[in-house]
Order: structure tokens, then C-alpha cells, then sequence
């Protein structure tokens, strides 16, 4: 089958063959434009993520007016499109909320919470830190949590200024297997024994003091510091309230003392000027020989009567009038 002209094609004639040979050159013209421009538009995201050519391309890409070019525009959308995307995914993987426990894991956690057992180290040998406490004890059983109270603040920095071990010394500790039967044997065992070990080691002649405590978990220990921070915390705000109120009281009667002095002052320095005036007055009057009068006043004061007061009242009345009889009879 003859494939249609495309003079037959386009309604022309045999003279407009000129005509027809323009237009599909334009046709041409135009794919390889759109072709061009796809590939130019590719060109440019992958010279755009290049550091020396990336430049060159975007001022020659730019607008006439200094506003980036389309492309440039819709590689910026598609990367915020890309960090949201990947912001939403971060967030899926660690969610904020926390998750209940099952009825399952809920039986499991109370039961090792009853399993567990607690022994309780009155002294830690020196400067042991509570790795090498773990160290030490794990070789027994399997142990949970441990916890050494730290010495107070002030002996410490004490020691250091003296010139003493600058590491932290613990006082006591508690350590939590997770079977109360490991942890009652191992505290019958070791307490009131030396720790061993090589025989150079540090801590080779110090003695454990161990005590199993029965019926003693783990929640009980952080209860009791949570009351003693509690308490710590409560003495430490009336220490403070008092230390407040006195120093009120303090410049309360500082300004008091300021003003009493300040008065007397502005008196001693108007005592003089006063006599001088009254000298004055007195030579100014025609009868000088007059004194003035100082005249006090007096007024009657009632005694006051109580309960006491009419008891005596009454016992000496009584007496006289036995006197009075006495005389008579």
C-alpha cells in the first residue's frame, strides 16, 4: 500500500513543494528542541550537584532579571519534598509515645521483681569503682543493678585540696541479682572474707562486708533515696527561708538604727538654735523679772483589783475585825 504525498497530505500543489519541505523541517526543528531541552534539563541536575561546573551552568542558566531558572526551582521543591519524606519516616521509627505493657510482659516483669534478691555492702573498699564491684561478683551469678552512694561533696574536695586521691570514694552500695537464692548464698559466703585475687592486686587484703536483705527489692531502694532527696530538699528551703528571714530582720533593724540616728542628730543641731531663741525672746520682753511657771499635772490612778488583790483584801479585813472582837470581849 503507497503511503499518501504530502502534498496530498497538506492540500498543496506541485509548485508549493518548497512549502511542504519548510514545514517538516520545522517539524523537525521542534522535536529536536524538546529533545534538547529534556536533555539540557537533565544535564543541568546532574552539573548541578558538581562543585566547579554547578556554577558556570547556573549564571549562564539564570533569567535576565537574576531570578534562578525553572529547573533550578523544581530540583529545590523536590528536595524539600525528599527531607520531609525523610523527616516522617525518622519520626515513624522512634515514636515519641510510649507503649503499654502487655498482660504478658506486665506477669513477666513481676515475676523477676519477685525472683530477685538485694545484698547490701556496708563498706566498698577504697576508691572501687562499681565496674570493678560487677567484675568481682558477677563470677557468682547474674547480676541486674548495682548502686554505690558517693562520698559527701565537701570531704571530697576536702581530700583534694589537701592533697589526697582525687577519685571518688564510695561509702555503701547495694547489688541486685536475679535470683535471691544466688544472692543470699553469695552474701553468706563472702561476707567477713578477703576479696583475693592475684596477691599484688590492690584490693587483695580487703574484707567484704555483705548482708542479704530479705524481703528487699529494688523499688524500695529508689523509694527511700527519692524520700531522702525529698528531705534533703525540704531542709534545704527552710534553711533558706531562715537565712532570708534573718537577713530582713538584719537590715530591718539597720535602717531602724540609721533613722534613730539621724533623728537625735537633726536634734542636738536644733538645741542650740532653740536656746539662742529663747534667750532672745526673754531680753525682748519689758518685764524680764517675769519666770515662767513649769506647771505638771497629776492624775488619779485606780488601783487594779483581781482575784489575788480581793483575797487579801478580805483576809485582812477578817483579821482586824477578830482584833476589834478581841479587844471588846
Amino acid at each position: 500500500m503507497a503511503l499518501p504525498r504530502a502534498e496530498d497530505l497538506f492540500g498543496l500543489d506541485g509548485d508549493d513543494d518548497d512549502a511542504a519541505a519548510s514545514l517538516s523541517t520545522d517539524d523537525e526543528q521542534d522535536e529536536s528542541r524538546t529533545t534538547g531541552a529534556s536533555r539540557g534539563s537533565k544535564r543541568r541536575r546532574v552539573t548541578h550537584s558538581s562543585s566547579g561546573s554547578g556554577n558556570n551552568n547556573a549564571s549562564s542558566a539564570s533569567n535576565s532579571d537574576g531570578s534562578p531558572p525553572e529547573d533550578e526551582e523544581e530540583e529545590e521543591e523536590e528536595e524539600e519534598v525528599e527531607e520531609e519524606g525523610g523527616e516522617e519516616e525518622e519520626e515513624e521509627e522512634h515514636p515519641t509515645s510510649l507503649q503499654p505493657l502487655t498482660p504478658s510482659q506486665l506477669a513477666a516483669s513481676r515475676l523477676a521483681t519477685k525472683n530477685s534478691g538485694v545484698v547490701y555492702i556496708s563498706r566498698v573498699p577504697p576508691f572501687m569503682r562499681p565496674q570493678k564491684v560487677k567484675s568481682l561478683l558477677s563470677r557468682f551469678g547474674s547480676i541486674n543493678r548495682i548502686f554505690l552512694s558517693p562520698e559527701d561533696p565537701t570531704s571530697h574536695s576536702r581530700r583534694v585540696k589537701f592533697g589526697g586521691n582525687k577519685k571518688t570514694l564510695y561509702e555503701e552500695g547495694w547489688v541486685e541479682f536475679t535470683d535471691k537464692k544466688v544472692a543470699k548464698l553469695v552474701a553468706e559466703t563472702l561476707n567477713a572474707t578477703i576479696i583475693g585475687g592475684k596477691k599484688g592486686s590492690y584490693y587483695h587484703d580487703d574484707v567484704w562486708n555483705i548482708k542479704y536483705l530479705p524481703k528487699f527489692k529494688w523499688h524500695h531502694l529508689t523509694a527511700q533515696i527519692a524520700h531522702e532527696n525529698a528531705a534533703r530538699q525540704s531542709r534545704l528551703r527552710a534553711e533558706i527561708a531562715q537565712a532570708h528571714r534573718e537577713n530582713k530582720a538584719f537590715t530591718r533593724n539597720v535602717e531602724r538604727a540609721k533613722m534613730i540616728d539621724n533623728m537625735q542628730e537633726s536634734r542636738k543641731r536644733k538645741a542650740p538654735q532653740s536656746a539662742g531663741a529663747a534667750e532672745n525672746g526673754g531680753a525682748a520682753q519689758s518685764g524680764g523679772s517675769v519666770e515662767a511657771v513649769e506647771v505638771r499635772r497629776q492624775f488619779r490612778q485606780n488601783k487594779v483589783k483581781g482575784v489575788k488583790a480581793a483575797r487579801e483584801e478580805g483576809v485582812k479585813s477578817s483579821e482586824g475585825v477578830k482584833k476589834a472582837m478581841a479587844k471588846l470581849f
